[in-house]
């Protein structure tokens, strides 16, 4: 947990730890991204997914916004950083089905 340093527990067998840049807007001080209170332990419905079993956010602390992203087995990943929407940037966690 940001801040903290308390331990984010995320189901499935392996964990990746995504941190990008703060989910506050540096111009305005307002929240981009503020999961509700009782959604910070699922932010996504992952139910139909193959290999991802959770998505928790682990909070957003001196510029930096981290989430834990629990998967079914420790598979082969890689992170794309994409353009938009407007004039901002994406992430996405590319995880493999299988070894």
């Amino acid at each position: 947990m940001d801040g903290s340093g308390a331990v984010v527990p995320v189901r499935g067998a392996a964990r990746l730890e995504v941190i990008t840049g703060s989910g506050v807007d540096s111009r305005t001080g307002s929240a981009v991204f503020a999961p509700a209170p009782g959604r910070r332990s699922d932010l996504v419905d992952v139910d139909e997914y193959r290999t991802l079993r959770q998505v928790a956010w682990a909070g957003d602390f001196e510029g930096q916004m981290t989430l834990g992203l629990g998967t079914r087995a420790r598979l082969p990943f890689r992170v794309l950083v994409l353009p938009g929407p407007g004039a901002g940037s994406r992430i996405v966690v590319d995880v493999a089905h299988r070894w």
